[in-house]
């Protein structure tokens, strides 16, 4: 129960303060709609993930994640620090590649949860061909 709580606590994060965060900063067309993109199916992640909870009888609930916080930090941090323009939009993409492979070890093992998995490995997947 702990790993389906700490991906709540993940999917939440990023539906409702780090992706509209991020949308906002990021200055190429291609990688904002890759992003909305991610925002809009990670909206469905945290109601499949509630509905999860549900199935099993319990009430949704989530748990503080310190790997994923940590890579939010690193983000932020390295944020500030970058002045140009695609430089900062290749960081938010190599940063969005991390929560990805993050959000992909989660869902690893948390039956029932395929179809997140699925779109998580096909955002990894968009992420990485727009870095190439």
């Amino acid at each position: 129960m702990a790993q389906l709580s700490e991906l709540l606590w993940v999917e939440r994060r990023l539906a409702f303060d780090v992706l509209p965060e991020v949308i906002e900063s990021v200055h190429d067309d291609a990688l904002c709609a890759l992003f909305q993109q991610h925002l809009a199916e990670t909206k469905t992640h945290v109601e499949r993930v509630e509905s999860g909870f549900r199935e099993l009888g319990m009430e949704p609930s989530s748990a503080f994640s310190p790997g994923f916080n940590g890579l939010i930090e690193q983000h932020d941090t390295q944020t500030k620090k970058i002045v140009e323009p695609k430089l900062a939009d290749q960081w938010h993409a190599r940063a969005g590649i991390a929560v990805e492979h993050f959000e992909l070890a989660l869902y690893t093992g948390v039956e029932g949860l395929d179809a997140n998995r699925e779109d998580e490995a096909k955002a990894l997947e968009e992420l990485e061909s727009w870095i190439s």
